[in-house]
């Protein structure tokens, strides 16, 4: 996966992007979500 940085992020960690290499045991959008999942949320906004 390809992970792009973009204004203050990028400014402040000083990477423009960088690949990440997923576990195994990442799911599809079709998984259901279980009691001991975790799920995260970020905006649609770069800030600048």
């Amino acid at each position: 996966m390809k992970i792009l940085y973009f204004a203050w992020l990028r400014s402040n960690i000083g990477v423009s992007e960088e690949i990440l290499h997923l576990p195994q045991d990442v799911v599809t959008l079709d998984h259901p979500v279980r009691q001991d999942d975790e799920v995260a949320f970020f905006l649609p906004v770069t800030g600048g």
